[in-house]
């Protein structure tokens, strides 16, 4: 991340790992499309990688609002809107898995 402020490139760092995280996931599961039940499937895998999609919420949300008073805890540490929503989409994933352990993570979802 050379010439790129030091938050951006952490942001960029945090998407791209977990990306790859999600796609992990994604490939253990054995996605049947006839079979399986997935609530939130799509027909066809999107075009855009996971990592520009995730890039460009971080980007909105942090477009959306001035970040520059978020602190994640009195060490003076900065979080932005975008990486805080992204923190707690991992936390639910982890939770709807944990609580029903037939959900399946997918490339359609």
């Amino acid at each position: 991340c050379v010439g790129v402020e030091e938050s951006v490139c952490d942001s960029r760092q945090f998407v791209r790992t977990l990306s790859k995280s999600l796609l992990r996931l994604a490939q253990r599961a054995a996605f049947d499309e006839g079979s399986a039940r997935v609530p939130f499937a799509a027909q066809a895998i999107p075009k855009l990688s996971l990592n520009k999609y995730l890039n460009r919420i971080v980007g909105y949300l942090d477009e959306v609002e001035d970040f520059s008073t978020w602190q994640v805890d009195g060490s003076g540490a900065k979080v932005s809107p975008g990486l805080a929503s992204l923190v707690v989409c991992c936390i639910y994933i982890d939770r709807v898995l944990a609580c029903n352990p037939t959900f399946q993570i997918s490339h359609h979802n």
